[in-house]
């Protein structure tokens, strides 16, 4: 049940993605340049909310999964990016990752 509603979901969000692709703005650019990070944990970390800082500016929540296949992908825009992950005020992870467009880059936590 778990499999079929995360391909749901896939499909969606890639039918919302192509709905919604606009050409690219002046002020942002590379606006459209997404690539995918995912959170997996092998320990202490499955399951609880996690919070990611990308390059000092923009915050996102992430629940890591315990393996690759229900991991969640979360959007970033693709280059290199510092990402900062934390959970409850402790920083977990803290690195510089390059990512290309449409890229999937899977990010390990303890």
């Amino acid at each position: 049940m778990k499999k079929v509603l995360f391909l749901l979901c896939a499909v969606l969000s890639v039918i919302s993605f192509s709905a919604c692709k606009s050409s690219k703005s002046a002020s942002v650019p590379g606006s459209d340049d997404i690539a995918y990070v995912y959170f997996v944990s092998g320990g202490q970390y499955v399951g609880k909310t996690v919070n990611v800082k990308v390059d000092d500016y923009t915050n996102l929540e992430a629940t890591p999964a315990k393996s690759k296949a229900d991991a969640e992908a979360k959007g970033v825009a693709a280059g290199t990016r510092h990402l900062v992950v934390s959970c409850n005020g402790k920083n977990i992870y803290d690195e510089t990752i390059s990512v290309k467009t449409g890229a999937k880059k899977y990010i390990k936590l303890p």
